[in-house]
């Protein structure tokens, strides 16, 4: 999809280009998209079918929260086995590293694996605002993945309050994107599952950052790996989310605006401030780690002084 817009010395209306079934592109204007969800929110049921909920959806949450205890459990064991460190604090965080190691990877393959197949072969309108209920798996995975991720992250890792902010915003939106009917999960694969690619080399950087001997014991190693980190989630959270996050803040505004249901309007409202939130979360990280790339690159003279003097 491609945005068409006016200017005083263009004729061209402002709209969007969606692929209305075997690439038979039509533009809509913004009218246009806000009279179609609204058709869309009138006919449709509000939620999903209760079947699918009771049978798909909540065990699908379940199981995902076991799964994740089940890696941590695994990954507690294997850290108390192999490292010199005994304190709880060090085990704590070690294990909940590799849990997010195991499970943001697998994120990633299956993010990739429905938006390269299932989202590819069907971006037409109306599918970008009812979604598909064939990827439902991947909200019910963010949304165990972050339950889980609250209580360990407040009482057993002592994570910050923006993370535990994070996986609050996560679940307000993954739970929007399954159980409503214009959920819009159709981006789902991407923002709760392409976008963890970048999570991979972080949970390996984070390892270095706790254990400090690492980085002096392997500084090309660490400074390579800050470097990749850096690169992969400017590339995939900033240059690929980046557009993919104003449709999606776009359509799902709208359907504040036109939504029947107060029911609805309420919790949208609730969802697209958190959805909003994660967005500042990923400008934040990137001017950050955009920071640290410039010192990683170009050392500051004090450091390179200091550097010759060894």
């Amino acid at each position: 999809r491609f945005l068409i817009a006016s200017s005083s010395s263009s004729s061209l209306p402002v709209g969007t280009y969606y692929n209305n079934y075997n690439n038979n592109f039509i533009m809509m204007t913004y009218r246009e998209e806000l009279e179609r969800i609204k058709e869309i929110a009138i006919e449709e049921p509000t939620f999903v079918s209760k079947e699918h909920i009771e049978n798909e959806l909540l065990p699908g949450v379940a199981i995902a929260a076991v799964v994740v205890s089940v890696i941590f459990a695994v990954a507690m064991m294997g850290v108390k086995r192999f490292s010199p460190k005994s304190d709880n604090k060090f085990l704590y965080k070690a294990a909940y590293q590799v849990t997010n190691l195991v499970v943001n990877s697998s994120l990633a393959v299956l993010g990739t694996y429905y938006f390269t197949t299932v989202c590819e072969a069907d971006d037409s309108f109306d599918t970008l605002v009812l979604g598909n209920r064939a990827i439902y798996p991947m909200s019910c995975a963010q949304m165990g993945y972050n339950l889980w991720a609250i209580p360990v992250g407040i009482f057993l890792v002592k994570e910050s309050p923006a993370m535990i902010g994070h996986h609050i915003a996560v679940i307000a939106v993954t739970s929007m994107c399954a159980f409503f009917t214009l959920g819009f999960n159709w981006f789902s694969p991407f923002m709760f599952g392409i976008l963890e690619v970048s999570s991979v080399p972080l949970a390996i950087m984070n390892v270095f950052k706790d254990n400090p001997e690492y980085i002096k014991k392997y500084p090309t190693a660490y400074t390579a790996i800050r470097i990749v980190f850096a690169i992969v989630f400017l590339y995939v959270r900033w240059y690929m989310y980046l557009p993919l996050k104003y449709d999606f803040l776009r359509l799902f505004g709208m359907s504040i605006i036109v939504h029947p249901s107060t029911f609805a309007k309420v919790y949208y409202t609730v969802a697209w401030v958190a959805s909003f939130f994660l967005l500042l979360l990923q400008l934040l990280w990137g001017v950050l780690i955009v920071k640290g790339l410039i010192k990683t690159v170009m050392p500051s003279r004090k450091k390179k002084a200091t550097e010759k003097k060894k």
